[in-house]
């Protein structure tokens, strides 16, 4: 190779390209090589990878980007001159220009991030990249001498991987900061806020929503008969019944609103800028689309979820009293003295002569739940087809309506589009039975705002609980509305 001292010229340009050329054609047995190297001189607490593309981290996209970069070096821009150092008749002046190529930044950064990952130190990553350059020397010394870089061009590449590493350096100590913050912040199981970084921020929207009069409403959320599902199922089932209602959560919740796990089964929601309204749709759609658990899981029919909500500035002031007053709902739900906490609340509920309307073809069943919810003191009424569910709803003005999916002359989405077009009927909230609680129409039941869904068959424990539960979300909306 011809060797000219200045490198902003052809010669200098041709060298440049050759380098370039010579990596991009060996990059992988270069990456081959690194690895060896890299793994013999890290120390033996560094994490070892057994996978190919693992183990060579972002190395290959790496030394693709730097082929380029060289490339593009070679026409003599700017940022050449400057590595070569300008003369103004003073001397040469030290390189000290960032790397202007995005994709040899972006390829270093990702490196840097995937070691952070897996869990290397900043010490071990920099020494990678270190491997890395004598591998690249290593490489080119054993080539014949036509084809060894100029101590020019072996200077332009060794500044661009100084200024790399400078870059990995950066990325990897913002990548470890933030895993950190995250991990002091983080449930380690559902990956939710913990307790107190729920509380810490729980408390700057409350004096943000204070500050511009904005509306802020917290749900609580607490699983029933959890501990059973420990007990009989295993730990493991409790732990991936867990994950799934904090996917669910982190599913139809918002970006800004806050999503927290208290502890053991106890879960919260903030809904930034959001009001009862928000509260209701959330906890409906959790409603419907926990049924899929309960079959997944295996879980026992006592199973079920509690909700509580309170709204800011009315119903508290502090983190502490917002929460307590969630909290009541749940205990509502839970436990004796039953419209103790809406009391407080200032709005003592009415249940006595509930009216639920049952809908459905088959008479056995429509037997059992009016066994089940005559016992508890409920008013029913019958319906053997969806034409006459129509007529029943328009005539009584259910409190709750039990709707069956399938039925002669109209079916369930028919009698919740009729429902939906008069004003006496638009507000009724609806459990939709069915033996098929499919993905397909759990969304459509909760795009048609079904309130509940409970599988078919079912036990009358669990018709009676599911009834109570939306009689209670729909006080707890009347609350809201209230206040």
């Amino acid at each position: 190779m011809e060797q000219d001292g200045d490198t902003s010229g052809e010669t200098g340009g041709t060298e440049l390209r050759s380098i370039a050329g010579r990596i991009r054609t060996d990059a992988w047995e270069l990456a081959e090589r690194w690895s060896v190297v890299a793994a013999e001189a890290a120390p033996a607490s560094t994490p070892r990878a057994g996978e190919q593309l693992t183990r060579f981290g972002e190395i290959p996209a790496f030394l693709a980007a730097l082929a380029h970069h060289l490339d593009r070096l070679s026409t003599g821009d700017a940022e050449l001159s400057a590595m070569a150092g300008a003369d103004d008749g003073t001397g040469p002046k030290p390189f000290s220009l960032p790397i202007t190529d995005e994709g040899l930044r972006a390829a270093a950064i990702e490196h840097a991030k995937s070691r952070a990952a897996a869990g290397y130190d900043q010490r071990d990553m920099l020494a990678e990249f270190v491997a890395l350059r004598r591998v690249l020397w290593e490489h080119f010394a054993m080539a014949g001498a036509d084809q060894r870089p100029t101590f020019e061009g072996e200077r332009i590449v060794n500044l661009l991987l100084d200024a790399v590493i400078v870059e990995a350096a950066d990325q990897f100590f913002s990548e470890l900061t933030e895993a950190l913050v995250r991990r002091a912040e983080r449930d380690a199981l559902t990956d939710l806020y913990n307790r107190q970084a729920f509380h810490d921020r729980l408390g700057r929207e409350m004096a943000r929503a204070r500050r511009f009069g904005r509306e802020l409403t917290v749900v609580t959320i607490d699983l029933d008969a959890f501990k059973q599902v420990n007990d009989t199922l295993g730990h493991l089932a409790g732990d991936a019944v867990l994950k799934r209602l904090a996917t669910l959560l982190t599913t139809h919740t918002r970006d800004q609103d806050i999503v927290g796990r208290l502890g053991g089964d106890e879960f919260a929601v903030a809904l930034v800028e959001a009001g009862m309204t928000t509260a209701k749709d959330l906890i409906r759609r959790l409603r419907i689309h926990l049924v899929p658990a309960r079959r997944q899981f295996g879980l026992p029919r006592e199973f079920g979820i509690s909700f509580g909500a309170a709204a800011f500035p009315t119903d508290g002031d502090t983190v502490e009293k917002l929460l307590f007053h969630a909290d009541g709902g749940l205990y509502k739900q839970k436990g004796p003295g039953r419209g103790l906490k809406m009391e407080q609340a200032g709005h003592a509920p009415q249940l006595g002569a509930v009216r639920v309307l049952v809908a459905d073809d088959d008479a056995g069943l429509r037997a059992l739940c009016r066994a089940a919810l005559e016992t508890e003191g409920f008013e029913v009424i019958e319906a053997v087809h969806g034409d006459q569910a129509v007529e029943l709803a328009l005539q009584h003005a259910p409190d709750v309506m039990l709707l069956d999916l399938t039925m002669p002359h109209r079916d369930g989405w028919g009698v919740l589009e009729a429902l939906a077009k008069d004003d006496a009927t638009r507000e009724v909230p609806v459990v939709m039975m069915t033996g098929s609680a499919s993905q397909e129409n759990l969304d459509r039941a909760d795009r048609a705002g079904v309130l509940d869904f409970i599988g078919k068959p079912f036990e009358p424990s669990e018709l009676v609980q599911t009834i109570n539960h939306v009689l209670e979300l729909t006080e707890r909306a009347a609350v809201g509305d209230h206040a």
